[in-house]
């Protein structure tokens, strides 16, 4: 009885080193990279006058509740994103409003890797809320670098 415990004990240690040696075989063995797809990189959604493409930033977003997304929030601005609509809302929430606009639409560029032409094929709406300036609340004033943008 004494011999088959001794032998079953030595068949266990020999069966786990093998096994932690094939673990450190493969280990060492050199990685595949992962497939680069580039659909997995880009999306397209619909802008003002048709589709436009754009780095996917979705696996990048600050926060997300259903379909809206938030890109970017700081105490001068919030820039989200509604993926049912396809629309993208800059919030302005620092005076002065104009260097809100400036930090926001850069943060916009940056967070999309678009120029400028690209970010004024897409639907952006830029508002300043009631509590940070009641004068200019109420309207849309756009990118600043597009035709339809609105002056303060």
């Amino acid at each position: 009885m004494q011999l088959q415990n001794k032998t079953l004990i030595k068949i266990i240690v020999v069966t786990v080193l093998a096994i932690l040696f094939i673990f450190s075989v493969i280990k060492s063995l050199p990685q595949k990279s992962p497939k680069t797809d580039n659909s997995l990189q880009q999306i397209v959604i619909q802008g003002n006058k048709g589709e436009v493409q754009l780095k996917n930033f979705y696996n990048q977003v600050k926060g997300q509740v259903g379909d809206t997304m938030v890109l970017a929030e700081t105490q001068d601005f919030h820039v989200v994103y509604f993926k049912k609509d396809q629309t993208f809302l800059i919030t302005l929430l620092s005076q002065p409003v104009s260097n809100a606009r400036d930090l926001a639409e850069n943060e916009f560029l940056k967070q999309l890797e678009v120029d400028i032409g690209q970010a004024c094929s897409l639907k952006v709406t830029v508002r300043v809320p009631y509590s940070v300036d009641s004068d200019l609340s109420g309207k849309d004033y756009g990118l600043s670098f597009c035709p339809n943008a609105v002056s303060f």
